[in-house]
């Protein structure tokens, strides 16, 4: 369920980023969780981002990112330059510069998405194949 002002705060951290190739991921500096949202912005469950910028430097400190509510969570972690989600079934999502901008403007797209529209895009963007 996301309200409008959900996706302007969305988009905000995208647009003064820039450009993709100014589109600062630093996963040194960046943290990651799952949090729930079902009052203010009744967003339900997503992937919470943080980055910390450094003096004078512009672009995202916060990205939230829909999460399907039927996924479990098992472990968020950061570092080697991706952000890696992985659920309780096993399945390994992996979020990287040149994927998470695509991904998330596609959950954006077009306001509320159902859980099985949300996994096929992160299946679309993120899904990390099997070894």
């Amino acid at each position: 369920m996301r309200t409008p002002l959900a996706i302007l705060l969305c988009f905000i951290g995208l647009v003064v980023s820039g450009h993709a190739a100014d589109f600062i991921w630093r996963t040194e500096s960046i943290s990651a969780e799952v949090r729930r949202d079902d009052k203010f912005l009744k967003m339900g469950q997503y992937l919470h981002l943080q980055q910390k910028l450094r003096n004078a430097e512009q672009g995202w400190t916060m990205m939230k990112i829909d999460l399907p509510e039927r996924w479990t969570v098992e472990q968020v972690h950061v570092g080697d330059g991706k952000v890696s989600v992985r659920t309780k079934r096993g399945t390994v999502y992996v979020l990287t510069k040149d994927n998470v901008g695509k991904m998330d403007f596609e959950i954006l797209d077009g306001g509320m998405k159902s859980d099985d529209a949300l996994e096929k895009i992160w299946k679309k963007h993120a899904l990390q194949p099997s070894a």
